[in-house]
């Protein structure tokens, strides 16, 4: 059944390969900004640009929750670059003078911060009243104000302005922060979580949402960490922890570790911010089930990650890996389940199990971001210098990577592939929320790159089954499904079935098929039957059965309708061109 679904899923995001979703780079200076020490032709350049999103970063390029700004984790510069953004274009331009930049020394006509050796990972608020940078040789996380009104940094004075693992001039003292790389703020404003490579683990502050200050937490609630330390909790699946992302709805913290090859799933109180980690095999995921964790494949060198916007999955790009893995999530115990098959995993080579899809541009996969809507998912890798593309079903968390060039965007030009500007070491992604551009961070070439992003246009989307259906009598049906929209809209959604007088159809929904649709199109979608729809087909030879069917729309919701079918047993003898003619053969 898996196979069937994802063989259907790849066949339908080929139908729509240049539409929704795809990714153009933005044409002239407007599709890249460079470091000077490392011009490319055609694009722009900016100060405090060298080696940004690093190897060791993947949250290294962050926009402002009202898309008026970008700030990008320089590492080679020791500093923060720091843009306005057009919100017509999204082309970026640096602030002028000092505001352009704060940097660990007064270079390049940069206001000089603290604690700013080599950083990796830089965070927005929501609120959009701070901003924070994590250093992995500092051992620190920088603490800035943000006019929200012109978007400017001004690190905030004396200690309150970084806290790091050891003494630094005007910075105050805090644990479990050596190599800090990763840097996350809560979606109610409350906490900041450090994902710490060297202390293999995630140090936790309580966050005042009027300063944007920030304050370790007392005791155990201020630290997890897998190799024991004095004063922190102890956790598992956090060797070399490198990737972190909260759960839009902040229930969840879910960390990757690089050298521990897999994912910590921490609880999060929402009231008071603290974290916790289940007991047993639930508490992790982890490669060849390792520290007593549920087994999962593709995380091998687990790093960036992110949640879904709608909360139902968690995907984890793995850098040593080279791949992709995916995840269903508990959208109220915050618990992941690896998604069964190969729908669980995309590599770019065969899975020596056979549990993988073979992917394309995956090689060293170090940044990963979801788009707003939820359509897409975009990975840039590090080594492949490219950001491959893939559609996302939202129902079901499949994802299927774009056939052809569609598929990627490559530097250098490669077969097979579109063609991009300044993305050798491509890593750091972030992506508007309107979900209209794509930004690109490239350590090697020390650039950003703009992309444009399409999206579906206005008006509504509509599905719709056949009044009857002639089905053989089996574990599953095949029903055709028509999409009606806008040109170059999208119809993902599912569809079950259960019996007109049966009260199970959320049951029977958990077993039902995915589709994705262009408009206008149609499709046969199969779905598994319920055993009381077999009996009913077999006595009488048809049955009336519902067909609840959902669409993820361009927002992100879910449309949910319900449409009766009369199910017509295929009894052998019947013929026909029409599928409900009932001439016998002579």
């Amino acid at each position: 059944m898996t196979a069937v679904l994802l063989a259907f899923v790849v066949a339908t995001s080929t139908a729509h390969a240049a539409t929704i979703g795809s990714i153009t780079q933005l044409a002239g200076t407007a599709g890249c900004t460079t470091d000077p020490s490392t011009p490319v032709a055609g694009c722009g350049t900016a100060r405090a640009l060298g080696g940004v999103s690093p190897f060791f970063g993947s949250h290294s390029v962050a926009l402002s929750p009202d898309g008026k700004n970008a700030y990008a984790a320089s590492f080679t510069s020791d500093a923060i670059a720091v843009f306005d953004r057009s919100s017509r274009t999204g082309a970026l331009t640096q602030k002028s003078g000092r505001s352009g930049c704060v940097a660990l020394t007064p270079s390049a006509g940069c206001a000089i911060g603290r604690g700013l050796i080599r950083p990796t990972s830089v965070a927005v608020s929501p609120d959009g009243r701070s901003v924070y940078a994590a250093s992995i040789i500092a051992n620190s996380v920088a603490v800035f104000e943000r006019n929200r009104r012109t978007g400017s940094l001004r690190q905030k004075r004396g200690s309150a302005g970084c806290v790091a693992n050891q003494a630094i001039e005007n910075c105050a003292i805090g644990r479990a922060l050596a190599g800090a790389d990763v840097v996350a703020v809560s979606p109610d404003n409350k906490s900041v979580y450090v994902g710490t490579f060297e202390s293999d683990g995630v140090a936790s502050f309580t966050r005042n949402r009027a300063t944007g200050a920030i304050t370790q937490k007392a005791g155990t609630a201020g630290c997890i960490v897998e190799t024991p330390l004095s004063g922190c909790a102890t956790g598992r699946a956090l060797n070399g922890a490198e990737g972190m992302t909260i759960s839009p709805d902040g229930k969840s913290v879910y960390v990757g570790a690089a050298i521990g090859n897999g994912v910590a799933v921490l609880r999060r109180n929402t009231s008071t911010g603290n974290l916790s980690q289940t007991a047993g095999a639930t508490g992790c995921w982890a490669f060849q089930a390792a520290y007593g964790c549920s087994e999962g494949h593709g995380l091998v060198g687990a790093d960036s990650m992110q949640v879904s916007p709608d909360n139902k999955h968690l995907y984890v790009a793995s850098g040593v890996g080279k791949s992709i893995a995916a995840f269903r999530r508990n959208r109220s115990t915050g618990s992941i389940a690896q998604l069964r098959g190969v729908a669980g995993c995309y590599a770019q080579a065969a899975h020596t199990l056979g549990r993988c899809v073979t992917g394309v541009q995956l090689d060293t996969p170090e940044g990963i971001v979801v788009s707003p809507d939820g359509n897409s998912v975009y990975v840039g890798s590090f080594f492949s210098n490219a950001v491959a593309v893939f559609d996302r079903v939202a129902f079901t968390g499949t994802l299927t990577q774009r056939a052809g060039p569609n598929g990627c965007v490559v530097d250098p030009a490669t077969s097979g592939c579109n063609t991009g500007r300044a993305l050798l070491g491509a890593n750091g992604l972030a992506i508007s929320a309107d979900g209209r551009r794509l930004y690109v961070g490239a350590a090697n070439s020390s650039a950003i790159s703009v992309f444009s992003r399409s999206v579906p246009p206005p008006g509504n989307v509509k599905v719709s089954v056949p009044s009857r259906v002639r089905v053989a009598i089996g574990s599953s049906v095949s029903v055709p499904v028509s999409c009606r929209g806008s040109k170059n809209r999208l119809c993902p959604g599912g569809i079950s079935l259960a019996q007109a007088s049966s009260s199970t159809a959320r049951a029977a929904a958990r077993r039902g098929g995915s589709f994705s649709i262009p408009s206008g199109q149609r499709r046969n979608v199969s779905i598994a039957i319920p055993s009381s729809l077999i009996r009913a087909l077999r006595s009488s030879g048809s049955v009336r059965a519902v067909a609840s069917l959902r669409v993820v729309l361009p927002n992100g919701k879910i449309r949910n309708t319900r449409q009766t079918i009369l199910l017509i047993a295929a009894t052998p003898g019947f013929t026909g061109s029409n599928p409900f003619d009932r001439k016998r053969t002579p």
